[in-house]
């Protein structure tokens, strides 16, 4: 797999946070690019090209994650969604929990299914039924560990399957992101062939309501995107 896709596909960047994945493209992109920004929301907005007319391109950097909300007595973590999940899915997971001193791991969980009866182990669990496990004791020793309103993504590895696949966290939409900024490199190569300029966009925010996508396609007000 292309090195940029790969070093993309394992950057963490909950929603809203989306620095880590916005710092590979950097590296890639801006050497190629006329100019190079960013904007308040943190979209990456990379130019080239003089033409009259503006073409934009636009790929969102952030994925679905968690946010801690509440730690227990007992130092288990509970949270608040970051974009749509589905329920039956977090349960089970190992999770990074993005802290200012580093990521802390920790791992999903509910009530055990031999505690449930037969009418319960059909139910989708509610956000509040879940909780993260740190191996904290105790809710002061969590708390020296992590702080409530830190993000949380799945650890989850990209993998190499049969006849040419891949799975990874987050390919949705950073394969994506990937595509318009590697067609931006290739055309910064020939530029001097381009019709028109072309602004490409990593977006932010999009998994809470496509923010940046919205705030850019003003900012850049392009003829087609």
């Amino acid at each position: 797999m292309d090195e940029f896709l790969t070093e993309l596909l394992k950057t963490r960047s909950p929603t809203g946070m989306e620095t880590e994945a916005a710092n590979v493209i950097e590296k890639y992109v801006k050497p190629c690019a006329d100019s190079f920004s960013r904007d308040v929301l943190g979209n990456r907005i990379a130019v080239i090209g003089s033409g009259a007319r503006k073409l934009m391109y636009a790929g969102h950097i952030d994925e679905i994650g968690f946010q801690v909300s509440y730690i227990d007595k007992d130092g288990f973590i509970f949270f608040q969604q970051l974009g749509g999940h589905d329920n039956v899915m977090i349960s089970g997971r190992s999770v990074w929990i993005l802290t200012d001193k580093g990521p802390v791991p920790g791992v999903t969980g509910k009530r055990a299914v031999h505690l449930m009866d037969a009418k319960e182990r059909k139910e989708v669990p509610e956000t509040h039924q879940i909780w993260i496990d740190i191996g904290a004791r105790s809710r002061e020793e969590a708390l020296r560990m992590v702080c409530i309103g830190d993000p949380i993504v799945y650890d989850t590895r990209l993998v190499e399957l049969a006849n040419n696949a891949c799975a990874s966290r987050a390919f949705d939409d950073k394969a994506g992101a990937y595509s318009i900024f590697e067609a931006f490199r290739r055309l910064s190569k020939q530029k001097g062939d381009l019709k028109c300029q072309l602004v490409c966009v990593g977006t932010t925010q999009e998994e809470i309501g496509t923010r940046g996508a919205t705030t850019s396609a003003y900012a850049v007000g392009a003829d087609v995107g």
